[in-house]
């Protein structure tokens, strides 16, 4: 009868005008205006919600709070604060769980009530139902137990029970889903019955309740975990796993949720498809969702582990194999893994690399027993750096071939490396890790073996992941921790900040990496620091392209100290006196300054104020700056930001170090086309070079190599003239370019290993057969494909005798190497 008509039906939220006057008509209006604020939407079709008070079964959580509360602290979680703060303080205030919901699917609450509500039943098993004369409702047979197989909603909604005479019907409710999985633990055991899973639930209740471990997103604190705990509390008083890793959420890239209908994160598939499953597991495990933090997932990110850490490992992984089949070749053995002689080795970056290794096994397993991810795979990544940036790069030459038994050291330690990484890795790169193994495997003796072999020991186990984690061996070798090995640690420590200072020495000089120095001296404050890196003083010198290397804790010859009053701390301290003593500061020396620093004396009194002012090294900020006697324009030279180590590169350049510089190009340019042409280590090429400017350069190609040779023979490469290639001879690549120091047009064409005439067989067969028929023979040795000592055939009838090695030769660079004999 009101004159609002239509209200009836209208959806809720477009009725609020015709409420409104409804209200004000009747008086009752006390405030009519807008708030904006924020309201649930259903994430389906994007439309407000209704909130609606609804009759509810609850289970009373506020009775038990202490002891959930007490069961929290039986608990280990990473990261701890989600379980000290955010947990402790729900579990705190829980209030009781309105645990029943209005919905057809999901577990039936198994309450039955007569009509009035007046009488009510809880049934616990099928022998209840039965207890209570079950039958099918408007049925008179009671039902039996085959008839009560299934117990889902569809069917227990028709059973009808008796008690006192009265009839009961099941409530409409069901559970709520997380009720379900709060009762995991047990339930899947079919508790508190006998299940095909356990003879007896009270023995799998106390041999394997609660669990060891489990792990679910930062939003379950309100969800999984509470419920969780909340029944493991009221029903056995404890709770329900030992120890739980929090996963943070991981966010669309522009910090929003992830979601199906605003499609705003790339197809998983696709993702995995480009760049591989391995690097997206190891990006997410490498980032802030293992510590309970939000990640915005980035594509760039997983390609960077890609690119970072997958690339680089596999890599090493080839370059190793590659050098392994290369001495089988050459030694007509098979390499397979010696533990003994890795752990014998002397070298430095053996030792070091050894040492690491195992310092990394030790605290993998430590950090893992603490169920802390976010700090075991940065570790674990770190060290493939070292492994691929480092060690690798290092010894290579030796690996390719520096003397026979160095050479089986240096390929014995990688492989004890990569088996232990390959292992270490496995649970996170779990597909990489396989490949690896089943390739490494073949080179273990177990392999060969394997019928004699547990089934899981590495080798005879056909998949790594058969295979335990690698235990710190503790005794012998590298593995010992001997002196010697914590030098190498320190040793090659020192060696990576002094490469990166004297890099960024180079740069700040634009100095190219390519063109050698004469001279870097590396400034310390520490006489062990020289000890160690006497050590290792060839690497430092290959690192940084240097001819000498100086060591030296003279630290006034070569820096200078000054210092600055730390904000706020000390302007807040003196007050007035600040400006004054500010002054002083300015003035003190590198001697005072230094004995500061070292702890010679504990503090520098400003005499001259009054009262006295004592600073101490938390007052002053101390910068060490280089100077070297004032010969700092004949070096280019940077400093630790604590001071302690100070590289500088001597800028002196003569003619030497600029062949020296030239022969580097041309060997860079040599591997940069073997690269670009896709050849393997194992492909043989001739060189040419030619310097194609208009007119002479000041520092020839030629004068450059022939006064290089020895770095030649370190990159194995036999640079020719480009007189010397044959007029048969086939391109593969070529390259035209400057060089610093000079030609500016210099060609370097590679070229396939094609037979040569010898000169004076050439000549010999003009005299005797014409040139026609030493051009056609010419021809015959160039396209022949066999190479035997001696070359046997014949033109127009004539036969002819070539010795391998005098009258023709197999490629250029042989008839090259023999003329220099």
């Amino acid at each position: 009868d009101t004159p609002y008509y239509g209200i009836l039906g209208v959806h809720v939220k477009k009725a609020d005008p015709a409420v409104t006057g409804l209200l004000k008509d009747m008086g009752r209006l006390v405030q009519k205006e807008q708030l904006v604020h924020s309201y649930p939407f259903c994430w389906r079709s994007d439309t407000p919600l209704i909130y609606r008070a609804v009759p509810s079964l609850f289970i009373r959580v506020e009775a038990i709070k202490d002891k959930l509360v007490e069961n929290n602290k039986k608990t280990y979680w990473v990261p701890s604060w989600v379980k000290e703060k955010r947990f402790h303080n729900w579990l705190a205030d829980a209030k009781d769980w309105a645990v029943s919901r209005n919905r057809f699917w999901g577990t039936p609450i198994p309450l039955w009530e007569s009509e009035d509500g007046a009488v009510s039943q809880a049934i616990g098993s099928v022998d209840d139902l039965l207890e209570f004369n079950a039958k099918k409702k408007n049925g008179t047979v009671l039902l039996t137990r085959e008839d009560l197989t299934d117990l889902h909603r569809e069917f227990v909604d028709d059973i009808v029970l008796e008690k006192d005479g009265v009839q009961l019907h099941r409530v409409d409710e069901v559970f709520d889903c997380w009720f379900e999985s709060g009762s995991m633990p047990y339930a899947q055991i079919h508790y508190p019955f006998s299940s095909a899973e356990s003879s007896s639930s009270e023995k799998f209740l106390s041999e394997q309740f609660p669990a060891d471990f489990i792990a679910e997103g930062i939003d379950q604190t309100r969800g999984w975990f509470y419920t969780l705990m909340v029944l493991a509390t009221a029903l056995f008083d404890r709770p329900a796993f030992k120890n739980l890793i929090v996963n943070g959420t991981v966010q669309a890239e522009d910090g929003r949720k992830m979601s199906k209908r605003l499609k705003n994160y790339p197809d998983p598939v696709l993702v995995i498809n480009a760049h591989g499953a391995d690097a997206l597991r190891l990006y997410l495990i490498d980032s802030p969702v293992v510590r309970g933090e939000s990640l915005r997932f980035s594509e760039a990110g997983v390609k960077q582990i890609l690119r970072g850490v997958m690339l680089p490992w596999y890599n090493a992984f080839r370059f190793f194999a590659q050098q392994a089949h290369r001495m089988e070749l050459a030694a007509h053995i098979t390499f397979t893994r010696d533990e003994a002689a890795a752990a014998k080795s002397t070298n430095a970056t053996d030792l070091w690399i050894l040492g690491s290794l195992e310092n990394l096994v030790a605290f993998v397993h430590a950090e893992m027993k603490a169920y802390r991810l976010y700090t075991v795979v940065p570790r674990l990544v770190g060290f493939l750096g070292d492994l691929t940036n480092w060690y690798v790069r290092l010894n290579r030459d030796r690996m390719k071939g520096g003397g026979d038994d160095d050479r089986r050291t240096s390929l014995a330690v990688i492989f004890e490396v990569l088996l232990s990484m390959t292992s270490l890795m496995s649970p996170f790169t779990p597909f990489f890790a396989e490949y690896l193994y089943q390739r490494l495997r073949k080179r273990l003796p177990e392999f060969e073996k394997k019928e004699d072999q547990p089934k899981d020991a590495l080798g005879s186990a056909d998949s790594i992941h058969y295979v335990a984690l690698p235990q710190v061996k503790g005794s012998g070798g590298a593995s010992s921790h001997s002196e010697s090995v914590e030098r190498a640690v320190r040793g090659m420590t020192l060696l990576q900040r002094v490469v990166e200072l004297g890099r960024r020495a180079r740069d700040e000089a634009k100095i190219n990496m390519k063109t050698p120095v004469r001279s870097v001296t590396v400034v310390t404050t520490e006489a062990a620091d020289v000890a160690a890196l006497e050590a290792i003083k060839p690497y430092i010198l290959s690192e940084l392209n240097a001819c000498d290397l100086e060591l030296t804790t003279d630290v006034d010859a070569w820096c200078l100290l000054s210092a600055l009053p730390k904000h706020p701390e000390l302007p807040k301290r003196l007050g007035k006196q600040y400006k004054a003593a500010n002054d002083l500061i300015k003035q003190l020396d590198s001697t005072q300054l230094r004995a500061l620093l070292s702890g010679a004396t504990t503090a520098i009194t400003l005499d001259s104020l009054e009262p006295k002012v004592h600073l101490t090294p938390a007052d002053l900020k101390i910068t060490i700056s280089f100077c070297a006697d004032n010969k700092a324009q004949d070096y280019a030279a940077q400093t630790t930001p604590d001071g302690t180590l100070t590289v500088a590169v001597d800028l002196t350049q003569d003619d030497d170090l600029r062949m020296q510089g030239i022969t580097r190009e041309v060997i860079n340019r040599v591997n940069k086309l073997r690269k670009k042409a896709k050849l393997v280590i194992a492909d043989k090429v001739d060189i040419f070079f030619a310097d194609d400017d208009e007119s002479p350069c000041a520092l020839s190609t030629a004068a450059a190599l022939a006064a290089n040779e020895a770095l030649l023979a370190k990159g194995r490469m036999v640079p020719l003239p480009m007189a010397a290639r044959g007029r048969h001879a086939v391109d593969i690549a070529t390259d035209v370019a400057p060089t610093p120091f000079g030609s500016k047009s210099l060609r370097v064409t590679l070229c396939r290993p094609t037979p040569v005439l010898a000169a004076d067989a050439y000549q010999r067969a003009v005299e005797e057969r014409g040139r026609a028929q030493a051009g056609a023979l010419a021809q015959f040795v160039a396209t022949s494909t066999d190479h035997p000592l001696l070359l046997q055939g014949s033109l127009d009838g004539e036969p002819f005798a070539l010795r391998r090695g005098v009258d023709f030769f197999p490629d250029a660079t042989a008839q090259f190497l023999q003329g220099k004999k």
